[in-house]
């Protein structure tokens, strides 16, 4: 990045006005904007394929689990963003292509399946940090290690019953895009993933 381009220019002045650390700042600064141009990548992407509700689904599924939980990162955000393009758009296109109707019992048996694995996934590996940013502080760790248990067991149950008062295959679908989300997250935390 430029010395001079805007961000730069704006965490220093938000520093000098705000008593806030520049780094910091900066570095919040450029998370929104990779954050924003990489949604607005997967929804051209995805719109012209004609699954931006799924992908979006899946996507906005994967952030909030994300925030709290950690996980893998690309080398750079062009990276992430071609990343989370292709995976989002084509976890879409699946939970469209390939969705199979389900009665309530095996989508339960699904989401119970999918659960478990995220439950140990989350037990072992959640917080997930990287050298770049690690968590030093254990009351931090726990912190989002509840967290992130804490939305998994709200995500599951409100999932199951948006699914078993779901009315077509649109509803249904979406909600299998955002387990399809909620997988990729869980597979970011592992050896793998990473």
């Amino acid at each position: 990045m430029e010395k001079d381009s805007i961000l730069p220019k704006l965490a220093r002045f938000l520093a000098s006005e705000t008593g806030k650390d520049e780094e910091v700042l900066l570095y919040a600064m450029l998370l929104v904007k990779t954050t924003v141009l990489s949604y607005v990548l997967l929804l051209l992407v995805s719109w012209v394929l004609g699954v931006w509700q799924w992908a979006l689904a899946a996507a906005v599924t994967a952030s909030v689990f994300r925030v709290f939980s950690g996980g893998a990162h690309a080398s750079d955000p062009v990276r992430c963003s071609i990343i989370g393009t292709t995976v989002f758009t084509a976890v879409g296109a699946a939970a469209v292509v390939y969705y199979i109707p389900m009665g309530n019992y095996q989508f339960g048996m699904l989401l119970l399946a999918v659960f478990v694995i995220s439950s140990i996934i989350f037990y072992i590996y959640v917080p997930a940090d990287t050298p770049g940013k690690p968590i030093t502080s254990q009351v931090q760790r726990t912190y989002l290690r509840i967290i992130s248990y804490s939305l998994l067991v709200v995500w599951s149950a409100a999932v199951y019953f948006l699914f078993i008062s779901a009315r077509d295959v649109f509803a249904e679908s979406l909600i299998i895009a955002s387990l399809g989300g909620l997988c990729w997250q869980v597979f970011t935390l592992t050896p793998p993933g990473y």
